[in-house]
């Protein structure tokens, strides 16, 4: 009877630890270990590849990109492809090693949108539809919120006020170095989507004022990035003339102040699908945007159920997810601006 019992207990240790090695060499094997700058990922070239594919863009909706300075921080933010509730993802990379995509620690329970680090990253700005401080219901729109950074964690969300924020929908926050803020919001005439900036001063942000030149037009323009030292202004608009749906164009600060006629980034950035929201890295050498750049038809001919399914579960099926590319061709682009 003790013989057998023995045997049973040695069956079930035998088993058990069988189990555990399988779940880790699962987990190593889902999870692999990503070290060095942007993930561990190799660098793009000139033609646009998708940013950490199966770990950052996944075939949901990503977008909104934000890279810390120190390059150990990344912000993005996901949704299914209705788009009903936003959520802020965070990794960290600590010794190293960077950490797997979490919730961030001031998000999930609100729609938030397209984090944005202060050039000096101790301050995150985002948008999002939250209670305004002292209420309970959320809000009706999208104001501009900011974390700052405490020691190895985020602060509780702080509402940026009146003016910057209104009645109205402000979103896609972009901050230079100055303190200068940029971002998304309605038109006077509440027909579209116009740029505006707002200047920071005493602790507060003043009244904003649409972008002036080119920038803005009757079109929808938004998703603002602007360098750090403002020389130059990334967004996305469906203006005429485009490539696709919606494209990203690209302003130079002159000399003067004044902001020179809008380029378009062309192909192969630009697609016959929608591109938005960009961001340059901290160094200058990669653009990152959102595409909704899809499969062509032939990709689904002759498959079989799973390879269907696994095309309809992935980056490229249409719902808009993270690439990133080689940016040198960005100053490129500043004598055209001049013609």
């Amino acid at each position: 009877m003790r013989v057998q019992l023995l045997i049973t207990v040695l069956a079930v240790i035998c088993a058990t630890s069988i189990s555990c090695r399988r779940k880790s060499q699962a987990d190593n094997t889902s999870s692999p270990e990503l070290r060095g700058p942007y993930l561990g990922q190799p660098a793009p070239s000139t033609t646009p590849d998708l940013f950490a594919p199966g770990l950052v863009s996944r075939g949901y909706h990503e977008l909104g990109i934000a890279i810390s300075t120190s390059g150990d921080e990344c912000f993005y933010v996901t949704a299914n492809n209705k788009y009903p509730h936003y959520v802020i993802i965070h990794l960290k990379s600590v010794g190293g090693v960077w950490s797997s995509p979490e919730v961030a620690s001031f998000s999930g329970f609100y729609s938030d949108y397209r984090p944005c680090f202060s050039p000096d990253g101790n301050s995150l700005f985002f948008s999002s539809v939250r209670p305004l401080p002292g209420g309970t219901a959320e809000n009706t729109s999208h104001d501009i919120w900011r974390v700052e950074k405490k020691g190895e964690h985020w602060s509780d969300p702080i509402h940026l006020g009146f003016p910057l924020n209104s009645g109205n929908p402000e979103i896609n926050p972009a901050v230079a170095s100055s303190g200068m803020i940029y971002f998304q919001s309605m038109s006077e005439d509440g027909q579209n989507f116009d740029i505006y900036f707002s200047a920071y001063d005493n602790g507060s942000y003043g009244q904003p004022q649409k972008l002036p030149g080119d920038i803005n037009t009757e079109y929808n323009e938004g998703g603002p990035f602007v360098a750090p030292d403002e020389s130059y202004l990334v967004f996305h608009s469906n203006r005429p003339g485009g490539v696709g749906r919606s494209d990203l164009y690209i302003s130079f600060r002159e000399e003067d102040g004044t902001w020179s006629r809008c380029v378009n980034l062309g192909a192969p950035v630009n697609s016959p699908e929608s591109e938005t929201i960009p961001f340059v890295s901290a160094d200058g050498k990669f653009l990152f945007y959102t595409s909704f750049i899809t499969w062509e038809p032939e990709a689904y001919k002759g498959k079989t159920y799973q390879e269907l399914i696994n095309l309809y579960q992935s980056p490229k099926n249409g719902t808009g997810t993270l690439y990133w590319v080689d940016a040198d061709f960005v100053w490129q682009l500043r004598e055209k601006a001049r013609e």
